[in-house]
């Protein structure tokens, strides 16, 4: 019995000596209607003992489990091996039929790395397409995606060139130059749906894209219908360069409304995104946004100044249970030593994505099941933008679900309405059903 368990048994036993002890003396009122004054002594007594008694040994176990349990933590790195611990125990999977699985496969000729979860490895799959390109968000997924696991086998990947897929030694890094373009992107995505499939013995899988993983997304559903039951997207950047622009004239609104004339003549001097596309231009324009950001908005249940994004998944991250303390540093080190490395990879990747437009690139015939999870607030990848996308496409069936407290990080923001809306509006087209409210094209086939 634990010192815990036993201070409980102890409490338990005094409550109820005292509630015995209660009820005799009341018979023994009721029985000789008054009780002599060497009972009540004596019954004082015992009382008195029994509870010293049971005090000592509670005191006793109390200091027996001080000196038996581990000091508390001293240092920032203990709190932190404390808390991933603790979330590591919190998010074991248990199933006999479960998979927690972390490894490197070969896509496309490069070494990338995935991780599966699930309760139950018949489940089906979801592979979930992070955002960028090339900000992978496995390590902070387990801030929302435990319910997933009891209804999907849920699948990351950190695309090629970036997380943990960005090459461990200066040669797989190097062999990755030249490749990281959206062709490849799709490439990859394709051929790590066919590995899944085989692996796992399903004919298709759901897939799931956030932001930039929206993109890839929806050039899979064009291309290769066959491998999916559905296709879900999260921030949907239905025009890349489109985005932006609307979200300075949102920001140069909000100064004036709000009267801040400072504000206001930054914006009006800084201008909207010229008309290019070339990514350094892009990224020195949305550094001198700047301050504007944190109304933007990433997150609507966040406001502060600088990269709340990024400071927020670096907190995640720092205490992930999927991300060892090892691989944090090892991360960050590369970062800080292949700075303009790591520059050049994200405007390779980035070049070819800048010009995409989901009408015109996939047009708006999608032959699955197509489902839009889009935060209200979302001024990164534009709530009107997307919906005007949604309501021209015709599919099989579609379901627009709005977040109305989010942004652009909705599983995070709202995590239960996300996984509500996997298990009512995903989940339909695994068992070739049509969910409450979605919307038919016939025609999409």
């Amino acid at each position: 019995m634990s010192a815990a368990s036993g201070r409980k048994w102890i409490a338990s036993r005094f409550s109820w000596f005292s509630r015995r002890f209660a009820l005799w003396r009341l018979r023994s009122c009721s029985s000789f209607r008054a009780i002599s004054s060497e009972t009540a002594d004596m019954s004082r007594t015992v009382l008195f003992r029994l509870t010293a008694a049971l005090a000592g040994l509670m005191f006793t176990l109390d200091a027996h489990a001080q000196a038996a349990d581990p000091p508390p933590p001293k240092t920032g790195e203990q709190v932190r091996e404390q808390i991933r611990t603790a979330l590591t125990d919190i998010g074991r999977i248990v199933a006999p039929n479960g998979i927690d699985e972390k490894r490197y496969i070969d896509l496309g000729g490069a070494r990338q790395w995935i991780m599966l979860r699930g309760q139950d490895r018949a489940a089906p799959i979801l592979l979930f397409l992070h955002g960028g390109p090339g900000s992978p968000i496995s390590p902070a997924a387990y801030a929302y995606q435990r319910p997933w696991e009891d209804f999907f086998v849920v699948v990351h990947w950190d695309q090629r060139g970036f997380g943990r897929s960005r090459g461990t030694t200066p040669a797989e890094t190097a062999k990755l130059k030249g490749t990281l373009n959206r062709t490849q992107y799709i490439r990859d995505t394709i051929e790590l749906i066919e590995k899944l499939r085989a692996e796992f013995g399903q004919r298709k899988i759901v897939l799931v894209g956030q932001s930039w993983g929206t993109v890839l997304a929806l050039e899979v559903a064009h291309r290769r219908p066959d491998l999916l039951y559905a296709v879900v997207t999260q921030g949907l950047a239905a025009n890349w360069m489109a985005s932006p622009r609307l979200l300075y004239d949102h920001l140069l609104r909000e100064a004036d409304a709000k009267g801040n004339v400072a504000e206001a003549k930054r914006l009006r001097e800084l201008g909207p995104l010229p008309e290019t596309v070339e990514p350094q231009k892009m990224f020195d324009w949305a550094r001198r946004l700047g301050v504007g950001f944190p109304d933007a908005n990433t997150w609507h249940n966040i406001r502060g100044p600088g990269d709340s994004w990024g400071r927020r998944m670096d907190a995640l991250e720092y205490v992930s249970p999927d991300y060892s303390a090892a691989e944090y540093a090892a991360d960050h080190a590369a970062q800080q030593a292949d700075g303009a490395g790591l520059l050049a990879r994200y405007q390779e990747a980035m070049a070819p994505v800048l010009p995409w437009d989901a009408e015109r690139d996939v047009g708006t015939r999608i032959k699955v099941p197509f489902i839009v999870m889009q935060g209200t607030h979302d001024w990164q990848t534009s709530r009107d933008l997307a919906k005007a996308y949604f309501d021209k496409v015709c599919a099989p069936y579609k379901k627009w679900v709005e977040f109305p407290h989010s942004a652009h990080a909705l599983n995070i923001e709202q995590p239960g309405l996300s996984v509500v809306a996997l298990v009512n509006d995903v989940l339909p087209a695994v068992r070739g059903e049509v969910p409450k409210g979605a919307v038919r094209c016939g025609n999409a086939k």
